[in-house]
């Protein structure tokens, strides 16, 4: 069964943990797409403290020059040649994204800034930097409704602000930190919350059954709370 998902949360929340969790133990074929370049210890720490079975297959995208500089140039080109081997291969059942927040603020408008000499994007060219995500994962979205498979899209969170005067603006909320075209995309969107003392819950905020919360801090997987719900 297709189910694109939405997968967003603070730093901290697990949200590449609930990604390579989901549906654990089944034997399914899963592939996470390492924009972050950081995926590989969560993977570790999960397989040691025994809260995964299953292999996951972790593809690094950043390209480094000699000096251990990001090469932004041959870096963007990876994460487009990572994204055209998972298709062509159609050897997996669940993709992850982690995460389209760093695929745009980060691979994105560094190759723009490296193409053309800008120091910072700019915010009247963000419309260059948003066809280049949407050039990545829309084709990764449609190839999983077309073969049924499962993707993952993990997201930061950004505030949301109200207006108050020209000078003043409030902070009266938070959302996942992706190109709202995008997020449409989405069956279900998850939002993961942490407090202090180590709790943590799945808030849902679209899906074929409405809106839940469920606490999760039992490391509960989001497939298990989706089953339950019969969304997968």
């Amino acid at each position: 069964m297709s189910v694109i998902i939405l997968l967003a949360g603070d730093i901290g929340t697990g949200k590449t943990a609930q990604g390579m969790k989901y549906l654990d133990g089944y034997g399914m074929r899963k592939v996470l797409i390492d924009l972050e370049h950081k995926a590989q210890a969560t993977f570790d720490a999960q397989k040691r403290e025994g809260h995964l079975e299953d292999d996951v297959d972790i593809k690094p995208v950043r390209i480094f020059t000699p000096s251990f500089k990001v090469d932004h140039k041959a870096t963007f080109a990876e994460v487009f040649k990572v994204q055209n081997e998972i298709i062509t291969s159609d050897l997996y059942d669940v993709i992850i994204i982690d995460s389209v927040t760093c695929l745009r603020n980060s691979i994105c408008s560094d190759f723009f800034c490296a193409e053309t000499g800008n120091k910072t994007v700019g915010e009247r060219n963000y419309v260059y930097v948003n066809e280049f995500v949407r050039q990545f994962v829309e084709p990764l979205v449609m190839y999983c409704k077309c073969r049924h498979r499962v993707l993952i899209m993990i997201s930061h969170m950004k505030d949301i602000y109200q207006t108050i005067s020209k000078e003043e603006k409030v902070v009266i909320g938070s959302e996942p930190a992706i190109h709202k075209e995008l997020a449409h995309l989405a069956d279900v969107v998850v939002e993961l919350k942490g407090d202090a003392e180590n709790r943590y819950s799945a808030v849902c905020t679209r899906s074929p059954v409405g809106k839940w919360t469920e606490d999760i801090s039992d490391n509960k997987s989001l497939s298990d709370l989706f089953a339950t719900r019969m969304i997968i």
